[in-house]
């Protein structure tokens, strides 16, 4: 992965009172390139070749970004067009949620939607795919090892955070539109980070 043309900062969370914090974060940059191309490189890399599930959820997208919800249908569609195994539900919002292990509190009550999709590696790896990922706010969670797609899809949106950590050897938020990973993981140290993404620190 040719990550040197981009600015890479890896972070250890060792901030032990706040354990919504996620593991590690990630922040990267480029000056030329869709920041979209960058996040599709990065999690290429962490994936290691595994299925991955994107999950969107409307608390996580941007106003500014998606207006009247454009950029979340718009991967929604991408992914019925590719006739990939999806699954959606609509939840009523609690007042606040978490980005980044941080509260973000919401000033009323509002319906949000959950789409998840399967995401095989064949076509993960068609490097068309990366224009079709979100600016905004996305979840990817990255499997250990080829799951049931239509199982899993259904399953994920009602999950636990600690069933989620016991299934997926890597979950990342990306908000590729800000150049930021929060990564959660109980499987990856920092060596790994660094074999991974080929830096010989935390800067790359």
């Amino acid at each position: 992965m040719p990550f040197k043309k981009y600015t890479l900062k890896l972070k250890e969370n060792n901030n032990i009172i706040n354990q919504n914090l996620p593991r590690f974060s990630l922040s990267y940059r480029t000056k030329r390139e869709d920041p979209r191309h960058v996040s599709y490189d990065i999690i290429t890399a962490l994936s290691e070749n595994n299925d991955i599930i994107i999950e969107l959820d409307t608390n996580f997208f941007d106003n500014k970004l998606n207006i009247d919800g454009q950029c979340f249908q718009r991967f929604i569609d991408a992914a019925k067009s590719l006739g990939l195994t999806h699954s959606s539900k609509e939840f009523a919002s609690t007042h606040s949620y978490s980005i980044f292990g941080f509260r973000v509190d919401s000033g009323k009550k509002k319906q949000t939607q959950r789409f998840a999709v399967y995401v095989p590696h064949d076509v993960w790896k068609n490097e068309s795919f990366k224009d079709k990922l979100p600016i905004s706010g996305a979840r990817y969670y990255i499997t250990n090892y080829p799951m049931e797609a239509e199982d899993i899809v259904n399953k994920i949106l009602t999950m636990d955070d600690k069933e989620i950590r016991t299934t997926f050897k890597l979950i990342i938020f990306d908000f590729a539109f800000y150049g930021q990973m929060g990564i959660v993981t109980d499987v990856l140290n920092k060596d790994d980070f660094h074999r991974l993404l080929g830096c010989k620190n935390d800067g790359c």
